[in-house]
Order: structure tokens, then sequence, then C-alpha cells
């Protein structure tokens, strides 16, 4: 139990003042009775209540406030800034050799709360151990040591919640490039863990990380976004907003920001997704480096379905050539943005330029479990040597792949079979197309969906090559 009068005998006369001060200019009489009879008289408590005249349970409900006063007079208001918090830490071990331990306590956990209050269990960790200390020789030690521990299982838990979250990102990429069952197990095992560690320590931190998961889930590894992806979205932006602003918040809020922009573009609410859009287009430099959080390298993929269809490709024409940063060994991301960069300069008509980037990427890539990005690399190539006039690299492209195709007999790529069809005949004659050839391509951008789609990056060239 706390001792109020202790602690109020014990303030130092400048925060004693402070107090004082502050329930005088709020008008707080019964508080500053009993302050000041704390410090300066013996009366008991029932003395103290009859002069008040008020009933037991309205002077310990005054204690209560009246203390929570100090605490707030002690720490400051911690939650002002973060260079404030930082401030009230610091200060810890000045509380601890230097003031009475009622004074230290009272300090101690006034901070604590308002760390529990927002989840930052790193600091958590510096508080008890602070409140170990200066209950060494009571029963309280064991109780705050066992909070400490508790602590200490948290951030490990929380880094391998982080570590789970990149690895599931780097799984996913590895997935887009190939979607197979074995990959897609991959993905659900990861998801289990996270959740796993979720159950063991119940904190918004790790929660952020799992519906990361969660929403990508959903979100790329079935054949159409499901319907409860707006609510998981809603859910991550509420719980970032709950959280004070740091660093690391502003870092889930550009991850949150891209699956919100990535679900409107494929659920066709491009309206909606240019919201998002604008968050996100001056980050072309750094966005492959968010790719521990979420699969952000497609944003230059999705882009391009965005700008083709808002009318506004000119944007991709007008914005500079520089090279993204992208993690070493980060295949998924280099793809992404090799392709971002080789449409930059179609549509520049810098063709040479464009082929010479492809060609780069393909002679880099192994292709033995990536089949959508070699669908996606080449199919490319061959269109800018069509633009071109490179007849016969076009036309050897696409036989290739669809002789590849073919032999692996995989009902999933069956639109690219009808694709690749259509671009030979294509690159073959200059006629017009036939009824049945739009058709054909009619039914590609009927089945061209979900996590087996690809060029979305060439189908406005394509509307045009075959409507």
């Amino acid at each position: 139990m706390i001792n109020l009068k202790e602690i109020i005998r014990k303030l130092e006369s400048s925060v004693y003042r402070e107090v004082e001060s502050g329930l005088q200019l709020t008008q707080g009489e019964n508080f500053l009775v009993l302050l000041r009879a704390y410090r300066e008289s013996e009366n008991s408590d029932d003395f103290i209540r009859h002069e008040l005249g008020i009933s037991r349970n309205s002077f310990y409900a005054l204690k209560s406030r009246l203390h929570d006063k100090i605490e707030r007079a002690l720490s400051g208001n911690v939650t002002a800034s973060s260079e404030e918090l930082i401030d009230m830490l610091d200060r810890i071990p000045e509380m601890c050799y230097g003031q009475p331990v009622e004074i230290a306590q009272t300090f101690l956990l006034s901070i604590e709360r308002e760390l529990l209050s927002h989840d930052m269990h790193g600091e958590l960790q510096v508080v008890y151990s602070a409140l170990k200390k200066i209950h060494l020789y009571s029963d309280k030690y064991y109780h705050y040591s066992k909070l400490y521990n508790q602590q200490v299982a948290f951030a490990l838990s929380l880094e391998k919640a982080d570590e789970l979250l990149g690895l599931f990102n780097r799984s996913l990429g590895q997935y887009l490039f190939h979607p197979t069952h074995e990959a897609r197990q991959q993905l659900v095992f990861i998801r289990s863990g996270i959740s796993d560690h979720l159950r063991l320590n119940p904190s918004r931190r790790i929660e952020l990380r799992k519906l990361l998961i969660e929403i990508q889930e959903r979100l790329f590894c079935n054949d159409a976004p499901d319907d409860e992806i707006p609510d998981l979205i809603k859910k991550l932006q509420d719980i970032l907003q709950e959280l004070p602003a740091s660093v690391s918040k502003k870092h889930f809020e550009i991850a949150a920001a891209y699956l919100a922009f990535e679900y409107f573009i494929r659920t066709r609410q491009y309206r909606l997704a240019a919201r998002n859009y604008s968050l996100l287009s001056n980050l072309d430099e750094s966005i492959c480096l968010y790719s521990h959080l979420a699969v952000t390298p497609l944003f230059f993929i999705s882009r391009i379905v965005q700008l083709q269809h808002e009318g506004q490709i000119s944007e991709l024409v007008n914005c500079g050539t520089s090279e993204p940063f992208v993690r070493t060994g980060d295949v998924f991301g280099a793809s992404c943005a090799g392709i971002a960069l080789a449409m930059h300069d179609f549509y520049r008509k810098e063709y040479k330029s464009a082929a010479r980037r492809l060609n780069s990427l393909i002679n880099s890539s192994v292709f033995t479990e990536a089949l959508h990005l070699e669908i996606d690399l080449k199919i490319s190539l061959a269109v800018i040597y069509y633009k071109l006039q490179e007849m016969d690299l076009a036309i050897s492209i696409v036989k290739k792949l669809y002789r590849k195709l073919r032999a692996m007999d995989d009902d999933n790529y069956l639109h690219v079979l009808r694709i690749c069809k259509l671009l030979e005949k294509q690159f073959l004659s200059k006629n017009k197309l036939s009824v049945l050839q739009k058709d054909v391509y009619l039914i590609f951008r009927l089945k061209n969906t979900g996590k087996f789609a690809v060029l979305r990056h060439l189908i406005q060239e394509f509307d045009t090559l075959f409507t």
C-alpha cells in the first residue's frame, strides 16, 4: 500500500510548491486541505476526514486523485514528446540514488503506467530494473523481478515477430515469382508462428506485424482479394493511430498505405487508390527498403496500372530515372524495380535502353523456381523487340516460352499460352486482327486475374494491339 503521507512529507520543496500552486489555480480546496495536513500536521486520517465533512469512500477517492496529481508533478507529461520521455528515463538513476524510496517509487510507477499504455516494452525493462533495485530488501523485489522477466520475454518475442514478418515477405516475394503449393504452405507456417507469439505476449506491436502478414496473405495469395481485407486494414490503421509518434510508426504507416493502395488497385477502385498513391509516389528511391514490412517493390508495377487507368502515364515518363535502393540479395525488389525502369524507357520510346535493362535481368536470374517472373520479363522483352522491328528476336522469345509452358502442362498458365500465340501472329503479320483473335484476347483478359495474373504493366499496350 502506498503511504501518501510519507510521500508528501518527503517531497522536495520545489515539487510541493508546484503541486500546491496547481491546486490553488484549479480551486481544489479539499485537495489543498489534505496536502497541507499531511505535510504540516500529525492529524489522523479520521480527524482530517471529519474536518472535510466527507465519507470514507470520498476520502479514499480524494487520496487517490491527489496521489495522481503528485505523480504528474514528479514525472511531467511523459507523452508530450519522445525527447521528454527519454529525459524521464535518464532521471531514473538520480531518483533511485538521491530520493527517498517513496518518492522514487511514485516517479517510477507514473512512468510505468504511461509506458504500458503505449506498449513501450523496451523502456519498461529500465523501469522494472530500477524498481527491483529500490525494493532489494522487501518482498516487492520478487514481484518486480517477475515483471522485468516478462518484459525481457516480450522483447524476445517482438524480435521474433519482426524476424517472422521479414521471412514472410521474403517468402511471399518468392511465391509471387512462382505460386506453388509448397511456397503457399511456407507462408501459412510463418503466419501460424506469429499468431503463437501474439497469444503468448498480447501486444499491439506484435498484432501490427500479424496484421501485415494476414492482409498480404489474403491480398496476394488468393484468386481474388476477400471482403475482410478493408476491415483488417482499418484495424491496422487504428492501432497505428493509438501508438505514440516515432520513426518506427512512420514506417508502418507507409506499409499500411501501400497495402491499402494494392487492395484498391486489385479491386479496381482507382479513385480510392489515388489517395494512397499520393503518399507513396515520392518514395521511388526508398520504397524497396520497406520490403521487411510488406512486398513494397510491387508498388512499381501497380503504379503503372494506376497511371494507365487514370490516363496519366506521362507522369511515369516525366519522373526521374534514378535507380531505387535495393537490399543486397533482394531478387524480387531488383526485378520489380528493373521492370519499372524498363517501362519508363519504353514509354519514353527509348526501346534499346529498355531492352538492355530486361536482358540484364534475364541474364542474372535463375528461372527454375520463378516461372511468373520469367513470363513477365521475356514477354516484355519480346514486345520491346517488336517496337524495335527486331521481329526474329521477338518471335523467337515467345515461341520458346510457349514451348516451355506447353511442356510443363500447367493449367494455371493457359492464358499465357493464348497471349503467346496472339503475339506471334501479330509479330508475323501486319494485317488487321480477326474477330477470333480479338475474342482470344478477351479470354486472356478475363483469365488473367488473381495470383496467376501476369504482365499487368503491359495491359494498355495489349489493348492497343488487340482491340
